[in-house]
């Protein structure tokens, strides 16, 4: 997490914006937030619906919110870090991680790998930070098959890496299936993702798990599909 900050911060453009001698523009604020939020988020941000990149700079009303967003983040980590006992967690734990994440290291997740007894670390190909965004199927698909799983302590914990994302694929609807012409792949696979949607998951702690944060045991929720 620490990581995330450094690395906007680093951002020329924004540490340019944010020094800037004379009032910045809110619409150019929120251009520069926007572009450095989709650049180091998503591994390819064409996948991503603009209204995700207008809806998170619109945060950013002026360079003085801009400052105190970012050192309240900072100011954060320490307090995100502390409740994390991971020994403690006896749940079955899935952690999904995209393959070309740009703003935290994997070692947390591999952290995570080594002190649970029943962990998976799955990793999306072609996926930068934001899975929930730049490939919502697929997370979906992940969050919703894990409840069933069969899972056996004794096995340990496991990686898996999940393939590939097509080439025409857009707000996680693949644009080609084999034999079918594109308009119609697209037409159902989006209804396959529309179906997938419509499922509501209910989340809640789980019984056990004395590392909580904000309420919620953390790593450790069941998720239970329900029936629209």
């Amino acid at each position: 997490m620490a990581r995330w900050f450094a690395v906007i911060e680093r951002d020329p453009v924004l540490r340019a914006l944010l020094a800037a001698p004379v009032p910045v523009p809110r619409a150019v604020l929120h251009r520069v937030v926007g572009e450095v939020y989709k650049r180091l988020a998503f591994h390819s941000p064409r996948r991503v619906d603009p209204l995700v990149t207008q809806a998170f700079a619109s945060h950013f009303t002026d360079r003085l919110v801009t400052g105190r967003l970012l050192a309240t983040g900072r100011r954060l980590i320490p307090e995100l870090r502390a409740p994390f006992e991971l020994e403690r967690i006896t749940c079955p734990v899935l952690l999904v991680w995209g393959r070309h994440d740009a703003m935290v290291f994997q070692t947390g997740a591999e952290r995570v790998i080594a002190a649970v007894t029943d962990a998976e670390l799955v990793t999306i190909e072609d996926c930068g930070h934001c899975p929930q965004l730049e490939a919502p199927d697929r997370l979906a698909e992940l969050l919703l098959e894990f409840p069933g799983r069969d899972h056996d302590p004794a096995r340990g914990s496991r990686r898996r890496a999940h393939g590939p994302l097509g080439p025409d694929e857009h707000l996680g609807v693949p644009g080609r299936l084999p034999g079918r012409s594109r308009p119609d792949a697209q037409q159902a696979e989006l209804g396959a993702y529309r179906r997938v949607r419509r499922r509501r998951l209910l989340v809640e702690p789980a019984p056990t798990g004395p590392a909580e944060h904000l309420g919620a045991p953390v790593g450790q929720m069941i998720l239970h599909p329900l029936d629209p």
